[in-house]
């Protein structure tokens, strides 16, 4: 119980980061130390778009500036370019995963590293086993080690359900998400974009389109929706959703739309882009 009081209080939208968040931009330059640069990033960063993830990589540069050692704003610094990856913001995509592995490799290697870098590091991990080595046996292990160290932690089971489901893990995704809304309700909201995508891996595929429209819209999001439509007969709403995709990322190559989605059944991922192309998608 007093684990699961911790972890509610003190996650990414817990009471006390809230208030830290807070405290933190009242500061002057002057006095901020490592955890501060780390807040204000973070604080950015979770608004989930381009302009505030490239602020949040400034702050996080100017505080490895003045602690280059830190593990934790390099943790952060990989971050902010694997979200550019999952949502198609950055082009290079290739470019993106190599700095996201180098910071990610180079933070964990930090023996002083606190706990809030340890987590986001092993997330991190994960991520980067899906999505540059694409090594869906390394992503199963280290997906499951971060359930066991974390296992109050509705934020980690929902974000390794969603990473293990790309590699066919489906049952045992469900069950993590399961546990989460279970001890916190709220979370089938909160992390609906998660649920959404393993209810596609599913192939859930109205489940899907349920939680997805509730949740932030990025390039893979807007993928899935219009492939569930294509899925469900309904091919006037996917086409609305791919001209949305054509507006919102017109640079977007299929090979952009393989990387935010590693789904790792090739089957499962011919039959995804053959669907965008019949809702009037190509690339």
């Amino acid at each position: 119980m007093t684990q699961r009081l911790a972890d509610s209080l003190s996650g990414n939208f817990g009471e006390i980061r809230t208030a830290e968040y807070r405290e933190t931009w009242v500061k002057s330059d002057v006095q901020l130390e490592e955890y501060d640069f780390y807040l204000r990033g973070h604080d950015l960063f979770y608004r989930y778009t381009p302009k505030d993830n490239a602020k949040a990589r400034e702050i996080w540069l100017k505080g490895l500036n003045i602690y280059p050692d830190s593990g934790l704003l390099k943790i952060k610094l990989g971050w902010s370019y694997m979200i550019e990856v999952i949502t198609g913001w950055n082009t290079d995509v290739a470019s993106a995963l190599e700095k996201a592995t180098t910071f990610m490799e180079e933070g964990l290697a930090d023996e002083a590293l606190p706990q809030a870098g340890l987590r986001a590091g092993l997330w991190l991990q994960v991520a980067v086993n899906l999505r540059y080595h694409k090594d869906c046996e390394a992503t199963v292990r280290n997906a499951k080690n971060v359930v066991e160290r974390y296992k109050f932690d509705v934020e980690s089971l929902m974000y390794m359900a969603e990473r293990i489901s790309y590699c066919g893990n489906t049952e045992l995704a469900d069950s993590w998400i399961t546990t989460s809304v279970n001890r916190s309700p709220d979370s089938s909201t909160e992390f609906a974009g998660n649920i959404g995508i393993v209810r596609y891996m599913q192939h859930r595929y109205g489940e899907a389109v349920e939680a997805l429209e509730n949740t932030w819209v990025a390039a893979d999001i807007l993928c899935l929706i219009a492939s569930s439509y294509v899925e469900l007969g309904r091919l006037n709403e996917a086409r609305s959703y791919i001209d949305k995709l054509k507006t919102d990322y017109p640079r977007l190559t299929e090979n952009d739309i393989r990387t935010a989605l590693p789904i790792a059944d090739q089957t499962v991922e011919e039959q995804l882009i053959e669907n965008l192309g019949k809702a009037g998608w190509s690339g």
